[in-house]
């Protein structure tokens, strides 16, 4: 497993994690979301085709607060129904 590998599956599971307990706020998981982004934008993690696919099985598990970052932040692809 790489570095990038590590920081994606971590940051994934925190970020899933959290949206699970209804008791933690939604900026802790903003905050982590947020920072995984900037980490992607600057090219400290590049996401590859399983890292999305692992995102894509934690999808079910993302509060629905954060899911539209989410999916962007991702680039996953999915239809536009699961938005409704």
């Amino acid at each position: 497993m790489s570095e990038d590998d590590y920081i994606f599956h971590f940051a994934i599971n925190l970020i899933s994690a959290c949206s699970l307990k209804f008791n933690v706020p939604v900026l802790v998981i903003r905050i982590a979301l947020n920072h995984l982004n900037f980490l992607i934008q600057d090219g400290a993690v590049t996401i590859k085709q399983q890292h999305q696919q692992f995102a894509m099985q934690k999808l079910g598990s993302i509060r629905s607060e954060v899911i539209h970052d989410y999916v962007k932040y991702l680039k996953l692809q999915v239809s536009s129904e699961y938005f409704l």
